[in-house]
């Protein structure tokens, strides 16, 4: 006989004397508090500590991507960092996404839809993601005027994907409006990605920013 789970797995960070205060509670049948707990725990157990990756990581600074150690899983996985210096950073590795604070990061879980991740896989696809250069530095001169347009503060963007059992980087700083078509492709999945990580509640219930880039 299957015994049915009182907590789930998600509680495993939850601080022991809360989690023992639940099992107190139902031991006395007091049903309507611990089920008021359990609501308490669910809302607060989403938080985790910080990569390992982002430790010693000083305000405004670039995380260190080169800490990352990931063996091939077989199925498809990516990790995309953006914003100032690809500091928002979301990873269906671990099914995580870290938010730049500008002072600091906060962590939470984070798991895209299965809709979601199926269309990313195949506009990876779309892109030829696998022949793009470790680092991307497209053409920025606008091919009507012969100009070049400036941005600041810049995006800057990460990617690692596992994609037919390859595993591919590429770093962008988009320091330039873009007008080489592999720019533009690029650029419009990852703010497709981003906004599908903005709408979500996780994300909206997240810390607020501490200030901001100049």
């Amino acid at each position: 006989m299957m015994k049915k789970q009182l907590f789930p797995s998600s509680f495993a960070q939850v601080p022991k004397p809360l989690v023992m205060m639940v099992k107190f509670l139902v031991m006395r049948k007091s049903w309507l508090a611990a089920m008021l707990v359990i609501v308490m725990l669910s809302g607060c157990s989403n938080k985790l500590p910080n990569p390992d990756y982002l430790s010693g990581i000083t305000n405004s600074g670039k995380p260190d991507f080169h800490k990352l150690e990931y063996e091939q899983s077989g199925e498809f996985h990516f990790i995309l960092g953006f914003g100032y210096n690809a500091r928002n950073i979301l990873n269906t590795f671990d099914g995580t996404f870290t938010k730049d604070l500008v002072k600091g990061f906060s962590t939470i879980r984070f798991q895209l839809s299965d809709e979601q991740v199926n269309l990313i896989e195949e506009k990876f696809r779309e892109l030829d993601i696998l022949s793009y250069p470790e680092e991307f530095k497209p053409d920025p001169v606008n091919p009507k005027d012969n100009t070049i347009t400036i941005v600041m503060p810049c995006s800057s963007y990460y990617i690692r994907v596992e994609l037919d059992e390859q595993m591919k980087e590429v770093f962008w700083k988009d320091e330039n409006k873009a007008y080489d078509p592999k720019a533009i492709a690029l650029e419009e999945l990852i703010h497709e990605i981003e906004e599908m990580v903005y709408e979500r509640d996780e994300y909206i219930k997240m810390p607020k920013e501490k200030g901001g880039y100049e």
